[in-house]
């Protein structure tokens, strides 16, 4: 049975996305590949602290070295307190000074979204909030 393509095709194919993925990252916009250096932390915005958020969601993010939750957001007041003082004991207890107060703490997400330090965010709310959040961030 014969291929539909040949090996030369296939070679030059891969030859050329091949070429292209190297010298495309040169040419490309770093805005467009991210601009998180080697070693730097990725700064994490927590949009809503419900349940999964609070005991699921929240703890790998802490325990990480590659990362840092430098703001979280709920409309529930004791739901967003909680978060941060959970986000500042986390940190506290890995750094030798303690008292670490980095954790912004908003009530309308459009304010992580605005800062400029936030690489990436995390949207745990209710369905129907889902899709308009992430839209804004992708904007």
């Amino acid at each position: 049975m014969k291929s539909a393509i040949s090996r030369r095709h296939f070679l030059r194919s891969t030859g050329l996305f091949a070429t292209a993925a190297a010298v495309g990252p040169l040419i490309l916009p770093s805005r467009l590949l991210g601009n998180a250096a080697p070693g730097r932390k990725i700064n994490i915005g927590m949009i809503g602290i419900g349940r999964q958020v609070k005991d699921q969601n929240l703890k790998p993010f802490l325990e990480s070295n590659d990362c840092q939750v430098v703001a979280v957001c709920d409309v529930d007041a004791w739901r967003l307190d909680q978060a941060r003082q959970a986000v500042e004991k986390a940190y506290s207890e890995r750094r030798p000074s303690g008292g670490f107060k980095g954790c912004a703490a908003v009530k309308d997400f459009r304010e992580i979204l605005a800062r400029k330090d936030v690489d990436a965010v995390m949207i745990s709310t209710p369905d129907h909030w889902h899709v308009p959040m992430a839209l804004a961030a992708v904007e």
